[in-house]
């Protein structure tokens, strides 16, 4: 027997990164095999960036790219003109509809029944008969739709532009926030993310 209670949730991409508060943020890097160490500088590899749907935020890119720039200072870097850094910087904004569904098991047991006696045999020696039946658990799902947004930091070779690090940061979208509670989950999953650079 299947009990079914189904929650549907939707998220929206708000700027570029409504991430929300409840859910855990996920980050995974990877680099190329060379010394990371003589960098020094850096530049943006592009002037501007554009979201998935074709249509540019400036807000949303100002602010990625304003917490990039003071946590790549706090790391020593300097940022100079494109033709002259170590390494330029660029980033990308996703977002993918995906299904969360959890089972859960919410009763076992027997089915409500009766007890019966009975004479059996010389002497009387009473039988003892139960009709209850067992009954199997009763599953309970819970399904959730939601949006995963995902951030990726890339760091590239300015001289061939070739990817040498890549930062991935994802985390559900949540389109209530507001627009300071956004800004303060985007400082925590760029600063997750650039904690990893540069590699050691």
């Amino acid at each position: 027997m299947l009990l079914a209670r189904i929650t549907k949730t939707f998220f929206a991409l708000i700027g570029a990164l409504a991430l929300g508060a409840c859910s855990s943020i996920t980050v995974s890097t990877d680099h190329a095999p060379i010394d990371f160490s003589g960098f020094k500088t850096y530049a943006w590899l592009h002037a501007g960036v554009t979201e998935e749907n074709g249509k540019s935020n400036d807000i949303v890119d100002g602010k990625v790219k304003s917490i990039v720039d003071a946590d790549l200072e706090d790391k020593r870097f300097a940022k100079v003109a494109k033709d002259s850094a170590d390494f330029h910087v660029n980033y990308h904004i996703t977002t993918q509809e995906k299904t969360d569904i959890k089972t859960y098991n919410t009763y076992g047991g027997y089915y409500p029944g009766y007890r019966s006696y009975g004479a059996y045999g010389p002497g009387r020696n009473y039988v003892y008969y139960d009709s209850r039946m067992a009954m199997p658990p009763i599953q309970e799902a819970v399904i959730t739709e939601y949006v995963q947004g995902t951030l990726i930091i890339d760091i590239l070779d300015p001289k061939t532009n070739k990817l040498i690090w890549r930062g991935t940061a994802g985390k559900h979208l949540d389109e209530s926030a507001t627009p300071e509670a956004r800004e303060k989950v985007m400082k925590e999953v760029i600063g997750k993310l650039l904690a990893q650079y540069p590699p050691k």
